[in-house]
């Protein structure tokens, strides 16, 4: 297979990525690829060092309220200062994994040289830079949250952490939550377990009760308006609580801490969002699985007749699903629509229809199809700035490979292994850039791999979605390599 360069960015060379030839796993293989993994895990953390330094060295006396990675994911370049904000999904992103990596000993107490864009290089301790940067994040959100009343706009003033004036960025209203009040309920959790901070977990506390009513009610900003209810957001706020059982479960397993009541909160809350999503988006029948209902309730067939799934959404909901499942009882009780082994079917059947019909010809994962055909479609990605076309975001596969491997060592499912072969190649073959220490371009045109410079939702270089993947494949790989021995 060729790593060959496409116009725009700079790939690796063949020598630092990690491929598979055929969808099969021998212990050999499960080890490598961890090893590939945890490697990458410390390019991508020290990159993120380097965005951060090579940025203020830039603007000296100015810090950004927040996450520091407003760069061009193509060219590699610091975007334009007007075009500089403190994004707060960003912001959750990175605090919530960050936390976490320094709850499972991933940013190690050891010294690290990061190369900067003015020459030389800045010794640092990796674990107390990213305490700090930590605590920093930290501080800004909250300080952006009581400024709101409670709530987090998408973006915000980088000298004075305050919202910007700019359409969709308004706050949620009462009763209402935004995707940015999820990403930031993760990151609060987390933060909270990990430095044993009431306040942090407080302000969780609070996120999660408005996140899950909004989720039971559908009542997110711009839905009454439509009257549309998505599945996007209450499957994303799944994933949240997901990832805060796990980081209680890290600190339990240290011995540092237990956490009974919240825990079983937490499951509580995630199962009954697990039902309305694959009570109201899922047909079992087909396998199908879609984004939006209509205001009748019935799948939402859009102006072009078409029924739109998104592929990488599909896969985060079986992800997160099957994730879920560790902490499920192998027996449940009838208080859910939805068993744990009927969920495990349910997004095994998922995983089947991302596989099957969510790549491109060239290899990349669609941002939308159509199910009425089985084809890629063009979307909005950007808020439109991808101009009604076709897209691959970077994010997609990267989910895709987690839930392949979770879902394949839960079931067996042997489809699962030719998904997570299709997704590991299309990420290593055609999104890291060389510019960006091997960071991903964000997007994909799916039929030339044209990169475009469209940010699929905010303007950061994202420090989750892949990472977090990752660290979900390594997870799930321990669990495997016994049943190949």
């Amino acid at each position: 297979m060729s790593n060959a360069e496409t116009p725009g960015r700079v790939p690796l060379a063949e020598d630092e990525v990690y491929l598979l030839e055929e969808p099969r796993l021998t212990g050999e293989t499960a080890r490598r690829l961890i090893e590939f993994s945890e490697d990458y895990q410390q390019r991508v953390l020290n990159t993120f060092l380097k965005l951060k330094y090579d940025w203020e060295a830039a603007h000296p006396g100015l810090r950004i309220p927040g996450l520091c990675a407003n760069y061009n994911t193509i060219t590699g370049e610091m975007r334009p200062d007007n075009e500089q904000r403190a994004w707060t999904w960003g912001d959750g992103r990175g605090l919530g994994i960050w936390a976490y990596f320094l709850m499972k000993g991933r940013i190690a107490d050891e010294e690290r040289a990061i190369p900067l864009a003015a020459g030389g290089e800045r010794t640092v301790n990796m674990k107390a830079e990213y305490d700090a940067y930590c605590d920093h994040i930290y501080r800004s959100l909250v300080d952006r949250y009581e400024a709101c009343g409670g709530s987090l706009p998408m973006m915000a003033d980088i000298r004075t952490n305050r919202p910007t004036d700019e359409p969709g960025n308004a706050a949620a209203g009462p009763g209402e939550a935004t995707a940015s009040d999820v990403f930031c309920l993760t990151a609060m959790y987390q933060y909270g377990l990990l430095r044993d901070n009431a306040r942090a977990i407080e302000i969780g506390d609070a996120l999660r009760e408005k996140c899950v009513e909004a989720a039971r009610t559908g009542n997110y900003p711009g839905t009454k308006k439509t009257g549309h209810r998505s599945q996007g957001t209450p499957m994303v706020t799944v994933g949240a609580l997901v990832g805060i059982l796990k980081g209680i479960a890290c600190l339990e397993q240290q011995g540092r801490g237990r956490y009974p009541e919240l825990k079983d909160q937490l499951v509580s809350d995630a199962r009954q969002m697990v039902d309305y999503v694959l009570s109201n988006h899922y047909d079992p029948g087909t396998g199908d699985f879609w984004e939006k209902n209509g205001p009748d309730g019935e799948p939402w067939i859009d102006e072009k007749g078409q029924q739109i799934c998104d592929p990488g959404h599909t896969a985060e909901a079986c992800g997160f699903f099957a994730e879920l499942c560790d902490f499920l009882p192998e027996n449940d009780d009838d208080r859910w629509k939805w068993s744990r082994g009927e969920i495990l079917e349910a997004v095994t059947r998922m995983l089947d229809l991302v596989n099957e019909h969510g790549f491109s010809p060239k290899g990349v994962m669609f941002k939308n199809i159509d199910l009425k055909t089985k084809q890629g479609v063009p979307d909005t990605s950007g808020g439109g700035a991808a101009e009604n076309r076709a897209t691959a975001p970077w994010w997609n596969v990267r989910e895709h490979c987690a839930a392949c491997l979770k879902i394949y060592q839960l079931t067996g499912h042997a489809p699962c292994l030719e998904g997570y072969r299709k997704s590991q190649n299309a990420t290593y073959l055609h999104y890291p850039n060389a510019r960006l220490g091997g960071l991903m371009v964000q997007t994909l045109d799916p039929f030339t791999l044209e990169p475009l410079d469209i940010y699929p939702a905010t303007g950061n270089v994202d420090p989750m979605h892949s990472p977090r993947a990752r660290e979900r494949e390594i997870e799930a790989l321990e669990l495997i390599i016994p049943s190949l021995e």
